[in-house]
């Protein structure tokens, strides 16, 4: 369980990026789920405003790098953007996905007991009097990148970075 002696946690969370990874020699243990999240919500706008941009720029990632994570129940990566809505005559604020990782690398090893989910999606806002904003999905992926590493899933995996343009008088595009 969390907090055993030798158990190495490096976890950080600034302006869009956050990890939970696992480096060389180390052990993370976690009975129950995990969210790692990256996600940006536009703020909705009324009156002429348009809706505010959103980006979940940032990196949400799970990693092991040479070390072992144990997670027994599901796992949410996240680095979602979705614009936020023009409520007057603006327009709907635009939506970027950022970069959502489950990754192991030299030797790592990654256990989930459950689900894993990874989404890089975006969302354009909508436009009720005017256009509705556009969006462009991120990257979402489950990776090793060598031999030795390993990432194993008891349930059902789900990789998404998928966009969808806000509604308006003219729609968001997607890309």
């Amino acid at each position: 369980p969390l907090g055993r002696q030798e158990m190495a946690l490096r976890a950080i969370a600034e302006a869009g990026v956050d990890l939970l990874l696992a480096e060389t020699g180390s052990l993370i243990d976690i009975d129950g789920d995990v969210t790692v999240s990256a996600d940006e919500l536009g703020q909705s706008q009324g009156d002429t405003a348009s809706g505010s941009d959103a980006s979940g720029f940032g990196n949400a990632r799970i990693g092991a790098t040479g070390g072992t994570r144990d997670i027994g129940g599901s796992v949410t990566v996240s680095a979602s953007g979705t614009g936020g809505d023009a409520l007057g005559t603006g327009n709907g604020g635009n939506g970027l996905g950022g970069a959502a990782s489950l990754t192991a690398h030299s030797g790592g090893i990654i256990n989930i007991g459950g689900d894993a989910e990874v989404y890089a999606d975006a969302n354009g806002g909508n436009g009720t009097s005017n256009s509705g904003g556009d969006a462009k999905a991120g990257v979402a992926e489950i990776v090793t990148n060598s031999t030795d590493s390993l990432i194993n899933i008891g349930g059902d995996a789900y990789v998404s970075a998928f966009a969808v343009g806000g509604d308006g008088l003219d729609g968001g595009t997607a890309t």
